[in-house]
C-alpha cells in the first residue's frame, strides 16, 4: 500500500501540468472552504441573522449543549420530556390534522422566540428524523412518535437505510440485491451508541471532495509524445537535428542551445591567421579539419587591372 501511495505521488509530480493542475485544485479547495466559512449563516435566539466566524462558532456551542452519546434510554428520555414541553401548549391532536406553516406559526403564538429557538434545535430533529416525513414540522411529528417507537430508536435508524434503497434516489435508480446487502451491512457496522456533536468542519472538507476529480483527470492524462514531421536521416542530423528529430521531451530551447554549440564550436575561417595556418581552409574541400576550422570554399582573389 505505501508503494502504492509513493507511485501515486509520483505520477502526480512528475509532471508540469499534474504539478499545475494539482496545484490550481489546491487552490480552488481552499477558495471553496474559505468562502463556506464566509458565507455560513444562522440566526440567533433574538431572530437575527449572523454570518462568519461568528456564525460558526453559535452552531457549535447549540451542539455541545447536547454533545455525547445517544443510547436508546437517552433516546427515550429526551424524545418523551420533548413532548412533554411542547405538548403543554399545544393540542397534540390537532397539530396531525393542520400544515407545516400552521404549525410553525403556532408555535410563534404559544412560545417565546428563545423557547421556539429551543424547540427547533438540530438535535431534536435527529432524534425525530426515523419517523419524520416530508414537509412535517418537528411538532408533528413528535405528536406520532409513542414511547414504545421512542424505545426502539435504532431499530428505526436502521429502517433509513432500507427507506432510502427502496427510494432510488427518487425513483432514477433501482439498486440491486447486491447493492442492498452491501449498504445495508455497511450500517450495521456502525458502532452503537452513536456520537451526537459539532461535525460542521468535516461537512466542509466532504463536501469539497468532489473538486479532487481535476486532480485525478490531471494524473490519467496521456503525455503528449512528439511526432516526426520528417524522416532523421543522416543528413538532416549532420550539423544540427531539428526539433522533430530530437528525442521526446526536448524543447525548442534545447534544440537551439545544441544548434548554437555546433556553430560556435567550429568557427569560419573568417581571419587571416586561420586562412594562413590552415591547409583545409585554402582549399576547396568542407570537411572540418584538425585544427578544429570548419573549412569554407576558398575563392582567390579578383585579378586587378593595371592601369
Amino acid at each position: 500500500m505505501r508503494s502504492l501511495f509513493w507511485f501515486e505521488l509520483k505520477k502526480m509530480l512528475g509532471r508540469r501540468l499534474a504539478v499545475a493542475v494539482n496545484v490550481g485544485v489546491v487552490a480552488l479547495i481552499v477558495g471553496v472552504m474559505a468562502l463556506n466559512v464566509v458565507q455560513c449563516k444562522t440566526t440567533d435566539a433574538q431572530g437575527e441573522i449572523v454570518s462568519g466566524i461568528e456564525a460558526i462558532a453559535q452552531m457549535r456551542a447549540e451542539a455541545e449543549e447536547h454533545q455525547g452519546a445517544i443510547t436508546a434510554e437517552r433516546a427515550a428520555a429526551d424524545i418523551a420530556a420533548y413532548q412533554e414541553t411542547l405538548f403543554e401548549r399545544i393540542d397534540r391532536d390537532a397539530v396531525g390534522g393542520m400544515t407545516g406553516a400552521a404549525v410553525y406559526d403556532l408555535m410563534f403564538q404559544n412560545f417565546s422566540d428563545e423557547e421556539v429557538y429551543e424547540l427547533y434545535n438540530p438535535y431534536w430533529s435527529t432524534l425525530l428524523k426515523p419517523w419524520k416525513a416530508a414537509g412535517e414540522e418537528p411538532a408533528q411529528t413528535a405528536a406520532r412518535v409513542t414511547s414504545e417507537m421512542a424505545a426502539d430508536w435504532y431499530g428505526a435508524a436502521d429502517g433509513l437505510t432500507q427507506v432510502a434503497l427502496d427510494d432510488g434516489q427518487g425513483g432514477m435508480w433501482e439498486y440491486s440485491e447486491a447493492e442492498r446487502a452491501y449498504w445495508t451491512e455497511m450500517r450495521s457496522s456502525v458502532p452503537e451508541p452513536i456520537e451526537y456533536g459539532y461535525s460542521g468542519g468535516w461537512d466542509n472538507i466532504v463536501n469539497c471532495f468532489a473538486f479532487l476529480v481535476f486532480a485525478i483527470l490531471a494524473v490519467c492524462a496521456p503525455r503528449p509524445t512528439t511526432r516526426s514531421r520528417r524522416p532523421c536521416s543522416r543528413s538532416s542530423t549532420s550539423r544540427a537535428p531539428m526539433p522533430w528529430c530530437l528525442p521526446p521531451g526536448t524543447g525548442a530551447r534545447a534544440w537551439w542551445r545544441q544548434r548554437s554549440w555546433r556553430r560556435w564550436r567550429t568557427p569560419p575561417c573568417t581571419s587571416r591567421s586561420a586562412r594562413r595556418s590552415s591547409w583545409a581552409c585554402r582549399s576547396r574541400s568542407t570537411a572540418p579539419t584538425a585544427s578544429g576550422c570548419r573549412s569554407r570554399a576558398w575563392r582567390s582573389p579578383r585579378p586587378t587591372r593595371s592601369r
